[in-house]
């Protein structure tokens, strides 16, 4: 079977000093790169103001997940705000701002082109912080049933802190208690 042989001239060159085609130049791809960093900097800010926008319009009677009514849905975010809104308020109390904020900071390092650095990192630093924000909350003089009937470390933080509360004053006595209640607030703050 012959095979085909393209002519000398259109065959890619093996060469050291040959110069290959590319889609287009490093300068054109640096400015597409920054501005891929600036739209994903402002698609971050504008789920951080929808997730703001359904945190402050929650409304515990919005049905959702743990709640079942005939009412229309008064959340800002609609539906989706209500449902996410009642899980993050009813699981973490205040701590749920900590999302918002979080989204808000990584929208302005994408914006001015800083980058965010190893991702996952910062995924499990939310996921950290959030848990344990709730507990320092719960351990916070607070109201009682602000913002929600759970309190303001939700219904994770005081299982959170008196689990830690309880563990370490079980086994150093009054100094594991002022220990526990002195670490889950240095961890929250260290997340």
């Amino acid at each position: 079977m012959p095979r085909l042989f393209l002519p000398a001239d259109s065959r890619p060159s093996a060469e050291p000093g040959a110069v290959r085609r590319r889609f287009a130049s490093a300068d054109l791809r640096a400015l597409l790169r920054r501005r891929l960093m600036e739209f994903c900097g402002l698609l971050a800010a504008l789920v951080a103001l929808g997730l703001a926008a359904a945190l402050l319009s929650y409304d515990p009677a919005d049905p959702s997940l743990n709640t079942a009514t005939a009412r229309p849905v008064s959340n800002l975010a609609g539906p989706a705000g209500a449902v996410v809104a009642d899980i993050l308020l009813q699981g973490f109390g205040y701590a749920a701002a900590l999302p918002v904020l979080a989204l808000l900071a990584w929208a302005f390092r994408l914006a001015t082109q800083r980058g965010l650095g190893f991702i996952p990192f910062r995924l499990f630093g939310l996921a950290l912080g959030l848990p344990l924000g709730a507990a320092a909350l719960s351990l916070a003089p607070l109201p009682p049933e602000a913002p929600s009937l759970a309190g303001a470390g939700g219904a994770i933080g005081p299982l959170l802190a008196d689990g830690v509360i309880s563990w370490l004053s079980g086994n150093f006595g009054a100094y594991g208690a002022l220990l526990g209640k002195a670490g889950v607030v240095f961890g929250a703050v260290g997340a």
